[in-house]
């Protein structure tokens, strides 16, 4: 896709600092100052209806020529409908766009093939995509979305770096896109905007109803396995003698385990293990986690529960 010529291109000398993502944050405040700045505009001009819709709907082909192959930055996801948005960062805006599609268009495909059957079978790198599942769950649909990149930087050229290798350079960049995305969402959070994001765990306040970002921390997420509601991801690898990595690992594996919503939470009919009632529930059900790992042979150190980001 050739994209309009409008002020959402912004190509800052990005220093970055191996390592350090607070030290790099700190050298990088105008940086961060464009992103913030740059994304309330498009979020004004969509919501005054003064943004360019075709050439940014998910369903439009990119163009090869357009420019954007292997960059990285920031973007917003449009519902054209309900005026929803999405943000997110990606190291790879042309394969993130990509991606979104072809989850969009796999799950417009299950929704119309599904007769009440499993509704979670995606391929899992698709579903944690929150507005791939709005499409699952026919409350968004395909045609009326619009991927639209607001930053975008050269990974190349722009990010000053001294990487031992290629990896850890992605690595690095990405952490520091993902912290700059956690500043603007506590941000728009406040603000009342109608957002889609629902990042697992995060660094927003206590009990927000949008979730959080990715990083590990509050608000905590209830969550189902099999006929048991749990208060927490990490109330349910403690009650499985697992580790919160592997409990995700069940929701992408398993149809019988998956993430509860506040109200399917509170009106759970079948039992509830709260938070500190992991040991009672772990002593009575010793082999509830057999049909998912296998037999549980010692009993689980809460210490060596692992924390993990997703994206």
């Amino acid at each position: 896709m050739l994209y309009p010529s409008i002020p959402f291109y912004y190509r800052p000398n990005i220093l970055l600092v191996p390592n350090s993502i607070e030290k790099s944050l700190s050298f990088n405040q105008e940086y961060i100052q464009i992103v913030e700045t740059t994304i309330d505009q498009v979020i004004d001009v969509f919501m005054a209806q003064r943004l360019p819709v075709e050439p940014f709907k998910i369903v439009t082909k990119r163009d090869s020529k357009s420019g954007m192959t292997g960059k990285a930055g920031f973007y917003l996801i449009f519902n054209l409908k309900n005026k929803k948005v999405y943000l997110g960062e990606t190291i790879n805006l042309v394969t993130r766009k990509a991606t979104y599609m072809q989850g969009m268009r796999e799950a417009t495909k299950l929704s119309a093939e599904e007769s009440g059957g499993d509704t979670l079978s995606l391929d899992k790198q698709l579903r944690k995509f929150t507005v791939v599942k709005q499409v699952q769950l026919k409350i968004a649909a395909i045609e009326d979305l619009i991927f639209v990149p607001v930053v975008i930087s050269d990974t190349n050229s722009q990010f000053r770096y001294f990487p031992t290798n290629e990896k850890a350079k992605i690595k690095d960049i990405d952490r520091f896109l993902l912290e700059i995305e956690t500043m603007v969402l506590k941000r728009l959070i406040t603000s009342g905007l109608n957002l889609y994001n629902q990042k697992f765990g995060g660094l927003f306040e206590k009990k927000n109803q949008f979730g959080g970002s990715p990083n590990s921390g509050t608000p905590s997420l209830h969550m189902k396995i099999g006929n048991v509601a749990f208060e927490s991801v990490s109330c349910a690898a403690q009650s499985l003698g697992v580790t919160r990595k592997t409990i995700r690992n069940y929701i992408n594996k398993y149809a019988s385990v998956d993430y509860l919503t506040e109200e399917q939470w509170t009106n759970w009919m079948g039992e509830k293990v709260l938070n500190s009632q992991e040991a009672e529930f772990m002593e009575k059900n010793p082999n509830f986690r057999a049909p998912y790992y296998g037999k549980s042979k010692k009993k689980f150190n809460s210490h060596s529960v692992v924390c993990v980001q997703l994206n």
